[in-house]
């Protein structure tokens, strides 16, 4: 049974834990329904005093070519010039720039999301599942992050008009991040 963290609260360092999170999107297609796809490899590290969330440091990369939408050759267009270009541009990066408190256990991450080298800023919905003591002997910290980004805005443009209206790719695409963070 795990047991809630209540070490002394100080400056600690975070990293995710891959094997507990996932990365994830979604996007509309031919005005229809969404595609779903997720990230497989990825890293991040969170800096922070656990009593004092909004000076937390957040910082995370994906290996872009860990695409996987279940769909190979949408897969590989993905990787292609058309839409990240993965031989060029191989990782998308996140840095917090502000956190705020909204309300017990909710907070807005403030960042700049860097894609194909075009750099943005980006606003997450995080809520905060907690903290616990595992039974091998580490901290964990569990959050849920949010999003939704302008796919053009990082020059992911590729499209193509619909006879009846509407686009191939929808434009926006919403991110949702399942995040278990380890301390050390």
């Amino acid at each position: 049974m795990l047991s809630h963290f209540d070490e002394e609260e100080s400056t600690m360092s975070w990293k995710i834990d891959p094997a507990y999170s996932s990365i994830q999107f979604s996007v509309q297609a031919m005005n229809l329904n969404l595609v779903r796809g997720r990230f497989s490899c990825f890293t991040g590290h969170l800096d922070l005093d656990p009593g004092q969330m909004t000076a937390a440091q957040v910082r995370g990369e994906i290996n872009v070519a860990s695409i996987d939408t279940d769909h190979e050759t949408r897969d590989a267009h993905l990787l292609s010039v058309d839409f990240f270009d993965v031989e060029q541009f191989p990782t998308i990066g996140f840095r917090s720039t502000h956190v705020e408190r909204l309300s017990l256990g909710q907070y807005r991450v403030c960042g700049d999301l860097t894609i194909k080298s075009i750099t943005r800023p980006v606003t997450f919905d995080v809520v905060d599942h907690g903290r616990v003591h595992d039974p091998w002997g580490a901290y964990r910290w569990g959050f849920s992050a949010e999003s939704a980004i302008k796919r053009q805005d990082f020059g992911l443009c590729w499209n193509i008009a619909l006879a009846a209206g509407g686009w191939v790719v929808g434009e926006r695409v919403k991110i949702k991040a399942e995040i278990q963070l380890i301390a050390g």
